[in-house]
């Protein structure tokens, strides 16, 4: 049991063990608003100014402005 709980992570694939990791951030050049996503505190406060990032420490969440450019205003 412990084995198969060490080699738990070597079973997800790059893309995976990012996301888990608060690695993978939305592609904010397409989305419309803001976005809330999993991350980390230096991932997320290191991103360009022009998206406004808000770090959430409570919950580990970053919020971002997107930037697309054909959202439906409502």
């Amino acid at each position: 049991m412990k084995k198969q709980i060490l080699n738990f992570g070597k079973a997800l694939d790059k893309a995976e063990q990012k996301e888990i990791n608060g690695g993978w951030i939305p592609d904010l050049s397409r989305a419309c608003g803001y976005v809330v996503f999993n991350s980390i505190e230096s991932q997320c406060l290191g991103l360009s100014a022009v998206y406004q990032p808000l770090w959430n420490s409570s919950n580990n969440t970053c919020s971002a402005l997107g930037q697309g450019t054909n959202c439906i205003e409502q």
